[in-house]
């Protein structure tokens, strides 16, 4: 993950770099694109019908890492706020 300031990033870069790129994202028209060569593919946005079960998921696996990371902090507050669990 690069070092630019998350609030420059967003969630949708953050799915890009945890999801989208290892070929993890949940969305089948996304993951078809990957699979066929699409290798910038981005995450599709607010628009992804899987879009809370990619968050959830994303957000279980790097749980561990959120209190070391402020950037990542900002990501996962900012993602729980969008799936209406934040503060």
């Amino acid at each position: 993950m690069s070092q630019m300031p998350a609030e420059a990033r967003g969630i949708d870069a953050f799915l890009t770099g945890y999801i989208v790129r290892p070929g993890l994202c949940l969305n089948y028209d996304v993951t078809e694109r990957i699979r066929l060569g699409g290798t910038d593919e981005a995450c599709a946005g607010r628009i992804c019908p899987q879009r809370r079960l990619c968050l959830s998921r994303t957000l279980r696996r790097h749980l561990d890492d959120v209190p070391g990371n402020p950037p990542l902090r900002w990501v996962f507050e900012e993602a729980l706020s969008e799936m209406g669990n934040g503060p």
